[in-house]
C-alpha cells in the first residue's frame, strides 16, 4: 500500500508541475508517460475528454459529473481546433452569434468552417458535438477572437445567418441586431456581396424592433445601389425592443428574455391580491414561518441544520464554541448568517409594505442582505474580509448545469439592467418569479445566490400580497430542473408552475 501511495505521489508531482501557476486544466495525453497517465486516470485525477486529450478532475466528484467539462468547454475547443487547423478555421455564422450575443448555455453542437478537408462530425462528452465542413472560398478573411476561438465579426455573422436563424432564435437575433451601433457596419457587407434578400429581412427585423433609423438607412443605401428590396419580417414571434444604450450582450439578452417571459408569468400565475392592509400581521406570519423557511432554504444549499439549531440561533443562545467539528461550525455559521440576512430582509419588507417601489428597495438593500449572510463566517475567520466586498471577481460554475453564469466583466451592466427591469415591472408575480430566476441566472456573488434569490422572490411576493413562499427541500430536484429549463431551453413555464404550486 505504501509503495502504491509513493507511486501515486510521484504521478501527482508531475501533474502539479504541468498545472503550474497558470492553473491549466487541459492536457495532451502525450504530456504524460503511459504509466503516469493511466495511474492518474485510474485514481480520478484525470479524465479523458476525447482521445488524446485529458481534463484535470476531482476524485471526490461522482462519476458522470459534467461540471468540469462545461467549465472547460470553450477552452478545450480553442486548443483542439488550433492544434488541428491552426488559424485556418472559423465558427459558422450561427455558432459565432452564440458567443457574440452572450448565450450562457453550452451548445449541444457547433458548426466549424475549415480550410482543410473535413466534412465530419466530432463527438464530445455529455452529448456535445462539432460539425466540421470545408469551405475555403467562404472562410472569412476578417475575424474576431472570442473564448480563444476564431469567429466571424458580428456584422458578417448577422449578414451570413440564414433567415431560419431569425425565425428559430428571435431573442438572440434581436440582441445581435441591437449591438450594431451604425448601419454602415452591415451595409459594407451587404453591398459588397449584393445581398438584397438578406437586406430585406434585416430591414423587416429592424422595423419590428422599432429601429426605423437602421431600417431606413439600409433600405436607402440598397435602393441607391440599384437593388430591388422585398421587405420581410423574419421575427415570426413577437419580440419587444431592446434599449439601444445596452453595450453588453449579456445585459441586452437579459432584457430580451425578461420581455419574452413576462407575459407568460402574467398568463399562468394568479392575479395579485394587492398590498396587504395590515403590515404588522403580515410580518408576524413571516416571522412565525422562519424556522421552516431557514431549514428548507439552507438544506437546499447542502447545509445540515436542525430546527433546534435554528431556534438557538434565533433566540441568541447559540455559542460557536459548542460546535465540535469544522463542518458543524460551518453549518451553524450559515444558520447565523441566514438569521441576520432574514432580519435585514424584514426591514426591506417593511418599506415595501409601506408602499415604496419594491425594485428600488431591493436595489438599495440587497448588498446589505449579502453582507449579513456571510458576516458570521468572516468574523469567525472561515472567510476573508474581502468576501463581503460585493460582486464576484471570478468565474463561477453551477454543478452539472449547461448554463454558465455571466462572466465577471458583464456583471455591472447586467445587474444595472436587472435592477432597472425590477424597478419598472408593474406586475408583482413577474417581479417575484423573474426576479428570482434572473438573479440566480446572473449569479452575481461567489456564494449565497440561491438564498438571496429566494429572499428577493419573497419580498416581491409581499409587494403583491402573495404569502411568503417556502421552497421545500423535498422538491429540490424539481426546483433545480425548472431553473435549468429556463436557463438552457428558454422555457420559463415549468418554473412559473412550480412556484405557483407552492404559493397558492
Amino acid at each position: 500500500m505504501a509503495i502504491h501511495a509513493e507511486k501515486l505521489a510521484t504521478s501527482l508531482g508531475i501533474l502539479k508541475d504541468l498545472v503550474g501557476d497558470s492553473k491549466r486544466a487541459i492536457f495532451k495525453s502525450t504530456e504524460f508517460s503511459r504509466v503516469h497517465r493511466e495511474r492518474l486516470v485510474k485514481a480520478g485525477f484525470l479524465i479523458e475528454m476525447k482521445k488524446g486529450w485529458l481534463l484535470l478532475a476531482d476524485p471526490a466528484k461522482k462519476a458522470g459529473d459534467s461540471t468540469l467539462w462545461y467549465a472547460n468547454f470553450w477552452r478545450f475547443l480553442s486548443l483542439f481546433l488550433e492544434e488541428r487547423f491552426g488559424k485556418a478555421y472559423c465558427l459558422s455564422a450561427e455558432s459565432s452569434l452564440i458567443l457574440h450575443t452572450g448565450v450562457t448555455t453550452i451548445p449541444k453542437q457547433l458548426t466549424i468552417i475549415t480550410e482543410k478537408a473535413s466534412g465530419q462530425s466530432v463527438q464530445l462528452p455529455f452529448h456535445s458535438s462539432l460539425f466540421l465542413y470545408q469551405d475555403e472560398k467562404n472562410l472569412p478573411v476578417e475575424r474576431d477572437v472570442k473564448e480563444g476561438l476564431q469567429v466571424m465579426t458580428l456584422f458578417e455573422a448577422i449578414c451570413r445567418a440564414p433567415k431560419s436563424y431569425f425565425e428559430q432564435h428571435p431573442d438572440e437575433a434581436v440582441v445581435a441586431l441591437s449591438l450594431i451601433r451604425d448601419a454602415s457596419q452591415l451595409l459594407h457587407y451587404l453591398l459588397m456581396r449584393g445581398q438584397s434578400t438578406t437586406a430585406g429581412y434585416l430591414i423587416g427585423a429592424y422595423h419590428h424592433m422599432e429601429r426605423e433609423d437602421m431600417a431606413n438607412r439600409i433600405l436607402g443605401a440598397m435602393v441607391a445601389a440599384g437593388h430591388k428590396i422585398n421587405i420581410e419580417n423574419p421575427l415570426v414571434r413577437p419580440v419587444l425592443s431592446i434599449s439601444i444604450r445596452s453595450q453588453s450582450p449579456h445585459a441586452a439578452r437579459l432584457q430580451a428574455l425578461w420581455n419574452r417571459y413576462q407575459p407568460q408569468v402574467m398568463e399562468l400565475f394568479p392575479e395579485a391580491p394587492g398590498l396587504p392592509q395590515d403590515a404588522a400581521s403580515y410580518l408576524s406570519v413571516v416571522e412565525e414561518n422562519y424556522r421552516e423557511d431557514a431549514y428548507n432554504s439552507l438544506s437546499i444549499e447542502g447545509y445540515e441544520v436542525s430546527p433546534a439549531l435554528i431556534d438557538r440561533v434565533r433566540s441568541g443562545l447559540w455559542d460557536p464554541s459548542e460546535e465540535s467539528t469544522d463542518v458543524q461550525q460551518k453549518d451553524a455559521l450559515a444558520a447565523k448568517g441566514y438569521r441576520l440576512a432574514f432580519e435585514a430582509t424584514q426591514l426591506s419588507l417593511t418599506r415595501v409594505l409601506q408602499g415604496q417601489n419594491p425594485g428600488l428597495v431591493v436595489k438599495q438593500d440587497l448588498p446589505h442582505w449579502y453582507q449579513m449572510l456571510f458576516s458570521p463566517s468572516v468574523q469567525a475567520g472561515l472567510l476573508k474580509d474581502y468576501h463581503l466586498a460585493g460582486y464576484r471577481s471570478n468565474q463561477v460554475y453551477i454543478q452539472n448545469s449547461r448554463h454558465i453564469p455571466f462572466p465577471q466583466m458583464a456583471l455591472l451592466d447586467s445587474m444595472d439592467m436587472f435592477f432597472e427591469l425590477l424597478e419598472k415591472e408593474e406586475n408583482a408575480a413577474s417581479r417575484a418569479i423573474l426576479g428570482h430566476f434572473f438573479f440566480v441566472h446572473i449569479h452575481p456573488y461567489s456564494d449565497g445566490n440561491g438564498r438571496i434569490g429566494r429572499f428577493l422572490m419573497n419580498v416581491m411576493m409581499a409587494s403583491g400580497g402573495y404569502p411568503w413562499t417556502i421552497i421545500p427541500v423535498a422538491r429540490r430536484t424539481e426546483y433545480m430542473n425548472a431553473l435549468e429549463q429556463a436557463s438552457c431551453e428558454n422555457n420559463i413555464v415549468d418554473f412559473v408552475l412550480f412556484i405557483k404550486s407552492i404559493c397558492t
